[in-house]
């Protein structure tokens, strides 16, 4: 599944009844995407966070930390901050 097309399945809401825990590192992808992808992103990654392995966490915590470097708007910024805090 492409990046657009998860935007489009996670906004329409038609993932909040499946274990999304596998596509973690897809979800992460669409933090800094616009405000509604990485809300629901967000909320997602939420949901399953105990489901998230080790290896995923660590990929995830890699991902955001070069997110954070390439946002200099601080309202991203911010919710990569406390997205991070979803990994740890």
């Amino acid at each position: 599944m492409n990046k657009r097309r998860l935007e489009e399945v996670i906004e329409s809401g038609d993932l909040k009844e499946f274990d999304v825990s596998t596509h973690v590192v897809m979800l992460v992808d669409l933090l800094d995407d616009t405000f509604e992808a990485s809300r629901h992103s967000y909320q997602l990654i939420s949901n399953v966070q105990d489901k998230i392995s080790e290896a995923q966490k660590d990929i995830c915590r890699q991902m955001i930390r070069r997110k954070l470097t390439d946002h200099k708007n601080k309202h991203k910024r911010d919710f990569l901050l406390e997205s991070l805090e979803l990994f740890t």
